[in-house]
């Protein structure tokens, strides 16, 4: 249940992520855009400003000094005419790469009356896109050079046709991975769907033979109870051992098909955990008493009332159990207890005299089919699937579970869940 819905995190932090990486690359075209908007008009304006500057020295140059004031007008008309300006504008604007039209006007500053100029000269004067004083220092009268150039959005595309290619194909290629990638995990999870399904109607088909094997060998045993052939016994005896193994793996390789489909229902109950933990020791006696085992329980918890499913508390419980025994050179001691030193929870330890489990696979060992290296070399048994289940059950539970182990003294399971109050 819990994977299935941080599957469903995850997609939706991966969905934001993608829009947020597109999202990013929109701005950056925008921001392209932007400069090169900007550096366009740019151009523009040092294109005017230099035709001003040239204007304003050709004005001092044949201005003569001696000119009356109230001729200085029509003479100035007459040495900056439409055809002059429009040739100073045209020759910067193209030394600058400026192809686009334009038009123009130039003004008195003071009156407004227009020396010079294309045919929309006089619209200029309302809302011009760029302003320059043609005002000289020297021989000061008072005019402006109004013109009109229009960005056109190809020129501006034109420019950045790289940038917005690139963004492109990266927007292409990033949405692209993303389909296929969601494509190929629905398909990844479509086939573990339908594997696990086939594994769970496999186990289904087991647990019958298993009953009747279970059955027939408790009846054959009962019946030769008396019998003297200690061969049959000890055969019976082994095949009643290895069938109760076989149907303790099922159980879990069960478990394991119903948490991984997510479809996992506990059914809670109000229950002592020292009730259960009574419980898992009774049904682990047989195998105690095989191994030649110890166990000392301690319950000094004075609140033990828990929430929880007592079939699957009590196989994380048996779990553990088997573990010690299974995991001890020496005859196994187990020592189990329980108290209330943390504030709404009852804490349960487990501890041996095993093996013990190496510093750098304790944060390994609650992976699903993780074996450790003592696992491996030992010959054990098994599917590296107990302590996974034992930590997804805790967790199902709203619980928690950690370990503390030393190589060669034993390992300390201590399990914390919620006590109801």
């Amino acid at each position: 249940m819990k994977k299935k819905y941080s599957f469903q995190i995850l997609t939706i932090i991966v969905i934001i992520s993608v829009a947020g990486v597109v999202a990013s690359q929109l701005r950056w075209l925008d921001v392209a855009w932007e400069l090169s908007y900007e550096r366009e008009q740019h151009r523009i304006n040092l294109a005017i400003h230099k035709s001003a500057d040239q204007l304003i020295m050709l004005q001092n140059a044949q201005l003569p000094d001696t000119l009356p004031a109230n001729k200085r007008k029509e003479y100035i008309a007459r040495l900056l005419n439409t055809s002059t300006v429009d040739s100073v504008l045209q020759n910067n604007m193209q030394a600058l790469g400026l192809t686009q039209p334009y038009s123009f006007a130039l003004v008195t500053e003071e009156s407004g009356h227009i020396i010079a100029g294309t045919h929309d000269a006089e619209q200029l004067k309302t809302n011009p896109d760029f302003l320059v004083s043609l005002s000289s220092n020297v021989k000061p009268y008072p005019l402006l050079l109004l013109v009109n150039m229009d960005i056109r959005p190809g020129i501006i595309l034109n420019r950045i046709k790289l940038w917005l290619l690139v963004s492109l194909i990266l927007i292409g290629v990033i949405f692209t991975s993303f389909i296929r990638t969601v494509i190929f995990l629905r398909k990844e999870k479509r086939i573990t769907r339908e594997k696990m399904d086939f594994v769970k109607n496999l186990i289904h088909e087991y647990k019958t033979p298993i009953a009747t094997i279970n059955m027939a060998s408790d009846i054959l045993i009962k019946e030769h109870r008396e019998s003297q052939d200690n061969k049959l016994m000890r055969y019976l005896g082994i095949i009643r051992d290895e069938n109760l193994r076989l149907r303790q793996l099922v159980e879990k390789l069960m478990g394991m098909a119903v948490i991984d489909r997510a479809e996992l229902t506990l059914s809670q109950e109000q229950v002592d955990l020292h009730h259960l933990i009574r419980r898992a020791t009774e049904i682990m006696s047989l195998q105690f008493e095989q191994a030649n085992a110890k166990v000392e329980i301690n319950l000094m918890a004075d609140s033990s009332m828990i929430y929880a499913d007592p079939v699957h508390i009590v196989h994380v419980l048996t779990n553990i159990l088997d573990n010690a025994m299974k995991y001890s050179d020496l005859d196994p001691q187990v020592y189990i207890s329980t108290d209330n030193d943390s504030k709404n929870k009852i804490h349960m330890e487990i501890c041996d005299n095993g093996v013990g489990i190496p510093p750098e696979q304790q944060k390994q060992i609650f992976n699903q089919f993780y074996r450790g290296a003592q696992h491996v070399k030992q010959g054990k048994s098994g599917f590296g699937l107990g302590l996974y289940y034992v930590k997804t059950m805790i967790e199902q539970h709203d619980g928690r579970v950690h370990i503390q182990s030393v190589p060669e003294q034993g390992t300390c399971f201590s399990v914390f869940l919620p006590i109801i109050n």
